[in-house]
Order: C-alpha cells, then sequence, then structure tokens
C-alpha cells in the first residue's frame, strides 16, 4: 500500500518562492525610492528652517551646510528691527481668515441652493456660473482696481476681503458634488418636521459634509496667505502689506546677498504657519477624498 508523502514545512514555516522574494524586493527598492525622493524634497525647506538661525558666511559655502555652524538670530532680530513684521503677520491672519469665512459660507450656500432646492433658470445660472471658471482671472485685475478705486477701498484690505463673500464658482462645482451624494430622506424627513431650508442646510447638511468642507477652507486660507499679485496692486503702506508683500518687499531693500540670513527668518515665518495647519488638517483632507469617490 503506497502512501503519498507531502512535504512539511519545518518550524520557520514554507520558504517563500521566486516570484514572492521579487515581489518583496521590488516592494522595499519603492519603498526605499520614496524615501529618498521624500528627503531631497525636503532639503530646501530645512536650508531655509536653519538659514535664519545660521552667520551670514554660512550660506555661502560650497558644498551647503545643513546644520549652523554656530547658531544665531541675527536674521530674526534685524527682522524685527527694520521691518513691522508681526503687524504683516497679523494682517494675513485677519485677510485669510475672513476671506475663508466668506468662501466657505458663500459658496456652500450656493452648492446647496444649487443642489436641493428647485428654483426657474438652475441649470443656466449654474452653467453660467462655471463658465466664469474659463476667464483668466488677470483679465478682470484692471476693472477691479478701477472699481475698488471708485468707491475709495485701494490701501485698505477690503479689496482682498469682500470678494470673498461673492463666492467662488470651483468650490461651488464641488461642493455641490457632495450635496447631491447626500441622501434625500434626511431632507424630507426634516420638511416633514417643519424645518426650514435656512435650517436643512446649517445643522443636517453642513455637519455631514465637514470633511469636504474643512478641505475647501484649508486650501482657501492657503491661497489668500500666499497671495503675492493682490496685496501689492492694492496696498501701498508697508505696514499694511501682508507676510507674503512683505517678504517680496523685504528682498528688493537689500542688495543681493546682504541680508539672505534675514530672508530665511521671513521665509520661514510665512511658511510654518500654513505647513502646521496643513498637518492638522491633512486626515480632513483624505476624507474628503475618500467621501467624494464613494458618493460622486
Amino acid at each position: 500500500m503506497q502512501t503519498s508523502m507531502t512535504p512539511v514545512a519545518g518550524a520557520g514555516g514554507a520558504r517563500p518562492s521566486g516570484q514572492e522574494v521579487w515581489r518583496i524586493a521590488f516592494h522595499a527598492l519603492g519603498n526605499l525610492l520614496l524615501l529618498a525622493m521624500c528627503l531631497l524634497a525636503l532639503v530646501p525647506f530645512w536650508w531655509m528652517l536653519t538659514g535664519g538661525f545660521k552667520p551670514l558666511a554660512d550660506l555661502f559655502v560650497f558644498p551647503p551646510r545643513m546644520w549652523p555652524s554656530k547658531w544665531s538670530l541675527y536674521g530674526y532680530k534685524k527682522l524685527f528691527d527694520y521691518f513691522p513684521f508681526m503687524r504683516n503677520f497679523w494682517n494675513s491672519v485677519v485677510i485669510a481668515s475672513l476671506s475663508t469665512v466668506g468662501t466657505v459660507v458663500s459658496s456652500s450656500m450656493a452648492a446647496f441652493a444649487f443642489s436641493r432646492m428647485r428654483f426657474k433658470g438652475k441649470k443656466v445660472i449654474f452653467s453660467l456660473i462655471l463658465s466664469t471658471m474659463m476667464i483668466p482671472g488677470v483679465i478682470f485685475m484692471i476693472p477691479r482696481f478701477i472699481m475698488f478705486r471708485f468707491v475709495g477701498w485701494i490701501n485698505t484690505p477690503l479689496p482682498l476681503i469682500v470678494p470673498a463673500f461673492f463666492t467662488n464658482a470651483y468650490f461651488i462645482f464641488m461642493l455641490r458634488q457632495f450635496f447631491v451624494g447626500l441622501p434625500g430622506e434626511l431632507e424630507e424627513a426634516a420638511i416633514i418636521d417643519g424645518a426650514s431650508w435656512p435650517r436643512i442646510y446649517a445643522a443636517i447638511s453642513m455637519p455631514l459634509i465637514k470633511p469636504a468642507l474643512i478641505t475647501m477652507a484649508l486650501f482657501t486660507f492657503r491661497g489668500s496667505w500666499n497671495d503675492l499679485l493682490g496685496p501689492i496692486i492694492y496696498l501701498s503702506k508697508l505696514e499694511q502689506l501682508t507676510l507674503t508683500a512683505a517678504s517680496a518687499y523685504l528682498r528688493n531693500s537689500y542688495h543681493t546677498g546682504e541680508s539672505l540670513n534675514i530672508e530665511m527668518a521671513a521665509a520661514t515665518i510665512t511658511v510654518v504657519p500654513v505647513m502646521v495647519l496643513f498637518l492638522w488638517g491633512q486626515r480632513f483632507i483624505v476624507q474628503g477624498l475618500a467621501f467624494s469617490g464613494i458618493k460622486g
């Protein structure tokens, strides 16, 4: 009587096949390549971060020094001695925050109306709003300046804040997709209970698209914070400028190379707050993308 003999794995388990070995090696190689690319992308940021604490001579040596030979606060001291940078920082916070609030409120209200409400000409109006995305923003630069000068808003932050309260076509389109994906039974039940459209919008629909709202707020805040052209066009006094515009003004105030550590300090103060905000909100960005992938 013959019995079939099957190989029995040892204590360490069965040995991986050649295909599995190649798959593991390829996976490890890909991870190492991604890690190397991430570290390479972080080098300029690290050089900027440490540049504000380096003596001026350290910024011109080759190969570049990734660590200060001597820690110095000269760049930050000179920055705050000769420029109202804290005032510029506050200007950026106020303008970016109000612009974000205006964009989130106005765009979400418009998107809710286009997605959940019925009114005459809705499709035509929505198409016209989307068509404005095809027009380059530079075309409106001169008419806007003339209009804001006519109402006396030049050298005030109002031209950088008020337009945000009149919606954004891209965010209307984005949020409309989220509102459309919400179950209609919720609003039907709310209407039966006597809820008005404003209450349905604020108490039911808005909390359900929280990841999308935070994602939109983060990108709006970043866009307003990094805006250079707007403050340069509408603001002329140094104490009125935002951080981005003040940094550009700082770059043109010195001869090349004489204040590189001061510029690195200014760039760090400008970049780090937005990076911290995005690190905090990245999970909401991922949730918003996942939500749109499921519902869209």
